[in-house]
């Protein structure tokens, strides 16, 4: 189920980045580069989940187990996929 949808989250981005302007400023992005954006969020998100997201769960009361979190990512990103 993963390498399913992270093989079409790639041409997913692709296929929506050729219906957009692909404007950022002064620099165009072409459909092919919008598949970048996808490491480059990883890169941001990862420190921002470790640091901020976790501890306030931990402190929340609603600590998860790292297989929980992924079984949570998963079902969430096949919900992206459905709408």
């Amino acid at each position: 189920l993963f390498w399913c949808l992270f093989d079409q989250q790639s041409s997913t981005w692709t296929i929506q980045a050729e219906q957009l302007n692909g404007k950022l400023g002064k620099t165009q992005i072409l459909p092919d580069q919008m598949q970048m954006f996808n490491a480059l969020l990883i890169l941001v998100f990862l420190p921002l989940f470790d640091r901020v997201v976790y501890p306030t769960l931990r402190r929340c009361g609603l600590a998860t187990a790292p297989l929980t979190r992924m079984l949570a990512g998963m079902f969430l990103a096949s919900l992206a996929f459905v709408t």
